[in-house]
């Protein structure tokens, strides 16, 4: 049985999710949320789906909703997760988070205790950990040939499934 899963947020990164759920035969798309009509109504419409405006409006209305993504934009590569994970995770439903999950590390910490003391499913999305970019930037700096790390930018263009992992050519990254 599919899981019915839903997208808040529906820029990009919102709109990957959104493919990812409907090419997935293990997950049923029934619903998108965003507080700009348009990109709901698009992506709805894109996706054969329901759209919602208002996240609270969206739960209440579909408690048949399994899977909440959170993919709402934020400021300065932050975010603004912790709103609308918290509302998911107080309707008892699966939340994954975008990354950062949060911009503040209270406000994650509020999140993890919430889902761990109601024994519900909380996860950062965290797609590009175990890519091979990653993996051998992580080797390089154990091997000292980089310095300490304090910032790292990783792009890496991605559709969802395992075969656009495995097709990245050496020559879409570069690593000094």
């Amino acid at each position: 049985m599919a899981l019915k899963c839903a997208v808040v947020g529906m820029g990009g990164i919102g709109n990957t999710h959104a493919t990812c759920y409907k090419e997935n035969p293990l997950a049923e798309l029934v619903a998108v949320c965003d507080l700009v009509k348009e990109k709901a109504d698009e992506a709805a419409a894109k996706f054969g789906c329901r759209a919602f405006y208002d996240e609270e409006e969206m739960l209440k209305a579909m408690p048949e909703i399994d899977v909440v993504s959170i993919t709402t934009s934020g400021y300065e590569n932050g975010s603004m997760h912790f709103e609308p994970a918290m509302l998911a995770l107080s309707y008892k439903k699966a939340v994954l988070v975008e990354k950062p999950i949060c911009a503040d590390i209270r406000d994650a910490r509020v999140l993890v205790d919430y889902a761990a003391k109601n024994k519900l499913y909380l996860a950062c999305d965290l797609n590009h950990y175990f890519t091979q970019p990653a993996e051998d930037a992580k080797k390089r700096q154990l091997e000292g040939k980089v310095g300490e790390l304090i910032y790292c930018i990783h792009k890496v263009g991605f559709n969802g499934t395992q075969d656009a992992y495995s097709k990245m050519m050496p020559q879409q990254w570069q690593m000094p």
